[in-house]
Parts: structure tokens; sequence; C-alpha cells
């Protein structure tokens, strides 16, 4: 769901932030600069993913569209973030790592 979707839209990042772990989301979000910091101050939270690095319109909507699915083949997300990434031939490329 899109935070439009939620009406949600206007709601400041760490308010944000505070909805998305107490409704139980995985964050999918293009401003990793802003959220990983963010994250690394929450105990318990229900993953978050970033598309990096901050990416143009089309490339970004292959990112998304593919972080689903990513994310389903993580067997554990709490607590843990997933990078999803174009490599230098436009392959998608996926690093996953505990935070905080």
């Amino acid at each position: 769901m899109h935070v439009n979707h939620l009406g949600l839209r206007t709601e400041k990042d760490w308010d944000l932030l505070r909805i998305i772990a107490d409704d139980d989301w995985v964050l999918v979000t293009n401003n990793a600069i802003e959220f990983r910091g963010r994250y690394r101050a929450i105990d318990l939270h229900p993953g978050v993913v970033f598309l990096v690095p901050s990416v143009r319109a089309g490339e970004q909507v292959r990112l998304f569209e593919a972080a689903p699915d990513q994310v389903g083949l993580q067997p554990d997300m709490p607590n843990r973030a997933m990078d999803v990434t174009l490599g230098p031939q436009g392959e998608i490329l996926v690093a996953v790592y505990d935070l905080p």
C-alpha cells in the first residue's frame, strides 16, 4: 500500500515511521538517507526495504516492483533491512542485513 492510499501522505516521517511499526508494515522507500537513521533508533520493527541509490522514476518503478518478491524470499524480516539496487549490467542486486 502506498502512503497516499492509507491517507498518510501529509504525515511527518517520524509519525509515519511510528504508524508503520505499530501496524506491522514493511516500509519500502527510495529515501534511505532519511529512514536508515530513523530505523536504527527503533528497538523492534517489521523490516524495511531501501531502494538505493535514489534513482530515476523508471528505474524506481522496476526496483519497487522487484522489492515485494525479494521480501517474500526472506524467511525472517523483523529488525532486518534490505537494499535493492541495480547492478552494472542493469541486474537487480539485493543485500539483507540486521538493522539496528
